[in-house]
């Protein structure tokens, strides 16, 4: 854990919200030429982190550098015009996986969301990438993911979004004794073992709500 918070941090933050750096500085309390100063030395003082951590809605352990990405997803709920804005990240159900990125929000049709989405912080939207769990997903499904968020879960065998390694992929979870895991395709006898290939792994959110592609033409991206 580190005592001051990365400026590249908070500058990534910055740039993914798409907030204006004027509401930033009136929201964290330090002027322009604060941050000029920050970035030049590299760092903001902790001090700062409570109200930057509010600002963006993520953990002062994230900030601090004692959190992942992962676990630092948020849902900060948005209604305009009957639609509800989530995080969406590209993750894959195959080889073809793309690492998490939170740039993106996406405006989605309330009429199409169940109210337990729409009322849950820890929900986000994946589109799958890749093939590897046919057919219980396909490429380009629109899935909602009940993320950890650091919530404690009981690991119980079944399908979940797992990050191994840089990679982020849904696989059929076996949950082993020893601490460990095995990861499982629908379509491949392929079985990877994150031990083995000497990474770490982390259970990132559960998906329990599939919508195929053919509902895709309703999707708006936020500009």
């Amino acid at each position: 854990m580190n005592d001051n918070i990365d400026y590249e941090i908070v500058d990534k933050l910055l740039k993914k919200s798409g907030k204006k750096k004027g509401e930033y500085y009136n929201s964290v309390g330090y002027s322009r030429q604060s941050s000029n100063n920050y970035k030049a030395q590299g760092y903001i003082p902790a001090h700062h982190a409570a109200k930057i951590a509010k600002f963006f809605n993520v953990d002062t352990d994230y900030l601090l550098g004692n959190q992942d990405e992962f676990r630092k997803v948020k849902n900060e709920i948005q209604l305009n015009n009957n639609y509800i804005e989530l995080p969406m990240i590209h993750a894959g159900a195959g080889s073809e996986a793309f690492a998490v990125d939170n740039a993106e929000r996406i405006s989605y049709p309330l009429e199409l969301v169940p109210p337990q989405i729409a009322l849950d912080e820890n929900v986000l939207v994946m589109i799958v990438v890749g093939n590897s769990m046919e057919p219980l997903y396909y490429e380009n499904d629109v899935v909602f993911i009940d993320m950890v968020n650091d919530r404690e879960f009981i690991p119980v065998n079944g399908t979940y979004l797992v990050r191994y390694g840089d990679t982020v992929q849904i696989k059929d979870v076996e949950f082993l004794g020893n601490g460990n895991i095995l990861l499982f395709s629908r379509n491949s006898p392929a079985i990877i073992n994150p031990s083995d290939l000497g990474v770490d792994w982390e259970i990132v959110g559960k998906p329990y709500v599939n919508l195929h592609p053919y509902i895709g033409s309703k999707l708006k991206i936020k500009e």
